[in-house]
């Protein structure tokens, strides 16, 4: 998070101390560039959605693939447009109660844990998502148990309960260590790199990177690679290895490119632009 004030306080060769106001021109570039990939991700996301839409329209038989399409276009939507994936989420749940299914239940409550966590009701979110592991494990299906437990992660680390955000994410770790689900996989050594990362400890947050990057490497998505490069980015933009830093940032750019991943290509070009800024207030965004 940018801080709010914009000066830091520097001691200088006298013992007078003085507030230096850091360049603004980052802080336009970021802006100007945040203008422009939000609206690039909008036109991108609409199309996807849009055809996930015609799709269930054209499919009016309520059966397993058409609740899966609707829970799609629900967690799509649930960053842009609130009310429109909760109302997919309803008809995910409706129509699953009304079948008895199981499966589209745990789907359905997978949705909910999003709304509700997007919303900053992180408690309803991690109860949505543990009700979401149980209907999943009811009907055995461990993939979905196993991003249920990602989730409860993610919210911890929101809450920055860190050490309950990693007993649930490891678990999710085993889960898909045995399925060989290797995206799962790299996406929870993600979420422990953060955890690692958020609370300074950088030599652990890279062990967790180095864990899951073979595991990202043998599952070829350009999305999660751009999540680890991102990260690897980070650990030295901390350090000030400002080339080592932009190096891994304009290969997150790459992956992100070639998703396309237009979030993760913003967070490139935003960390670059972000070592023109002063390390003391790098450390407050990093």
């Amino acid at each position: 998070m940018i801080a709010e004030k914009l000066y830091i306080c520097i001691k200088s060769r006298d013992p007078i101390k003085k507030f230096i106001t850091p360049s603004l021109r980052p802080f336009r570039a970021l802006f100007f560039l945040l203008l422009l990939f939000a609206t690039r991700n909008a036109v991108s996301q609409n199309t996807r959605v849009d055809s996930l839409i015609l799709w269930v329209d054209e499919h009016p038989h309520n059966d397993s693939a058409r609740i899966h399409a609707m829970h799609t276009i629900s967690y799509l939507l649930s960053e842009s447009d609130i009310a429109r994936s909760f109302t997919y989420y309803s008809m995910v749940s409706r129509i699953s109660d009304s079948l008895n299914f199981t499966y589209g239940k745990a789907l359905g409550n997978i949705n909910l844990g999003i709304l509700l966590s997007s919303s900053g009701n992180l408690q309803s979110s991690t109860e949505a998502n543990i009700k979401a592991f149980e209907q999943a494990k009811e009907c055995n299906e461990p993939r979905i148990e196993s991003v249920a437990l990602n989730n409860i992660g993610e919210n911890f680390a929101s809450l920055k309960d860190y050490d309950k955000c990693r007993q649930y994410t490891l678990q999710a770790v085993d889960i898909n260590m045995q399925l060989k689900a290797w995206h799962g996989v790299a996406v929870n050594y993600e979420l422990l790199h953060r955890c690692d990362l958020e609370q300074g400890f950088y030599a652990e947050a890279k062990v967790n990177l180095d864990k899951g990057m073979p595991f990202a490497i043998m599952d070829n998505d350009n999305y999660i690679l751009s999540q680890y490069y991102l990260g690897y980015g980070k650990l030295h933009a901390v350090y000030n290895h400002t080339d080592s830093a932009n190096f891994y940032f304009n290969k997150a750019i790459v992956c992100a490119r070639q998703k396309p991943d237009l979030r993760n290509e913003f967070q490139g070009f935003f960390f670059i632009l972000l070592q023109e800024i002063p390390l003391s207030i790098r450390f407050i965004i990093l």
